[in-house]
């Protein structure tokens, strides 16, 4: 079961930078496609597409993984600290959020402009939630 808990951890650490590096590029492509002229826009798209599968997948390896510690390196979710669901919260926002932002981009894709604003809002509300989750697990877990 050790083994298994530092695989699982390492792939957690593999979804955090993934999902990173992933938020990072979208942080630049995402503010450039909303100020370029919809002609100028076919690498951008190309490179934001790439960028936000990154992101979720790493959103989902973290989720998986993180289900798969509580267990094996803690028996479970029962005997968490407080700061453990403070994580969970911020887990959740940012996959809200990360809904959110995938639904206005679509739209803005579609040629629907005001969703900018949305995507301006919930990709960094995203970035945010993941960090502050960072934050609390090390709060939660030292």
């Amino acid at each position: 079961m050790e083994f298994l808990t530092k695989v699982l951890l390492w792939l957690h650490f593999f979804g955090l930078t993934v999902g990173a590096g992933g938020g990072l590029g979208l942080s630049q492509t995402g503010p450039r496609l909303i100020k370029t002229g919809a002609d100028g826009r076919t690498l951008l798209w190309t490179l934001h597409d790439v960028f936000h599968r990154m992101a979720g997948a790493g959103l989902v390896v973290m989720v998986i993984t993180g289900a798969g510690l509580a267990w094996t390196a803690f028996g479970g979710v029962n005997n968490m600290p407080a700061w453990f669901w403070v994580k969970i919260a911020f887990i959740a926002i940012a996959l809200v959020a990360f809904g959110v932002n995938h639904r206005a981009t679509a739209r803005f894709r579609r040629g629907e402009e005001c969703a900018a604003r949305v995507m301006m809002i919930s990709g960094p509300l995203t970035g945010l939630s993941v960090q502050l989750a960072v934050l609390s697990a090390v709060l939660a877990f030292g």
